[in-house]
């Protein structure tokens, strides 16, 4: 019986006391009918906070403005209607945007979340009613690139498509420079498409495009 009081006595107590005041509400992204979109992060102990995203050429990060209720903000653009990922840093840590349910996993880079910029005709990648495929995933360990490109002859001859392609503003140029520089070097054969434009899903569409139908050509 003495228990029972005591359970009530402390439900009763804890009801009682005050409830923590709540934080400002925080929508993010919000895009705009004109396709600007606003960025949001509440975090009220920051110091600086930064944004990165795909529609970005050349290097650098976009800096987001403290408002009074420790909400950060920033709105970009208009942008070209598609999908585009991005991510914040807050004191030099990148973090996903906590209001954004949308995220892209990297197998090996970092987690991104995604924004979704409407357009007029129908996104390649918004779920419609038709057959669908599966897609597999496989993984594959290969060699080390000194074993490549040391014997050229045998590597040519086992080649059937090295295609390489980069936007000009893509922040993986000077590294894919690199990588045609050796292969010249070495006489590996290979097909060097470069184009316009970033690190983008856009500029990968017309890869596919251009590169699929050569994958499965019988030449």
């Amino acid at each position: 019986m003495r228990l029972t009081a005591l359970l009530v006595a402390l439900a009763a107590a804890a009801l009682a006391q005050p409830s923590a005041p709540a934080g400002p509400a925080v929508r993010s992204p919000e895009v705009h009918p004109d396709c600007r979109v606003t960025f949001r992060l509440l975090a009220p102990k920051a110091t600086e906070v930064t944004l990165r995203g795909e529609w970005m050429e050349g290097p650098g990060r976009l800096s987001l403005t403290k408002g009074e209720d420790g909400v950060w903000s920033l709105t970009v653009g208009p942008l070209p209607a598609d999908l585009y990922s991005y991510s914040f840093q807050v004191d030099g840590l990148q973090v996903l945007d906590p209001r954004n349910p949308l995220v892209k996993l990297g197998a090996t880079a970092s987690n991104n979340s995604l924004v979704d910029i409407p357009g007029e005709r129908v996104a390649f990648h918004a779920i419609r009613d038709v057959p669908h495929g599966t897609v597999h995933v496989h993984h594959y360990m290969s060699k080390p690139a000194a074993a490549v490109l040391a014997k050229p002859e045998e590597t040519n001859k086992k080649l059937r498509l090295f295609w390489i392609s980069c936007g000009k503003t893509d922040f993986l140029l000077l590294s894919v420079e690199a990588l045609l520089e050796s292969l010249n070097k070495h006489n590996i054969r290979h097909t060097w498409r470069p184009t316009q434009g970033g690190h983008t899903w856009t500029n990968w569409r017309f890869y596919l495009a251009e590169f699929l139908p050569l994958l499965f050509s019988a030449s």
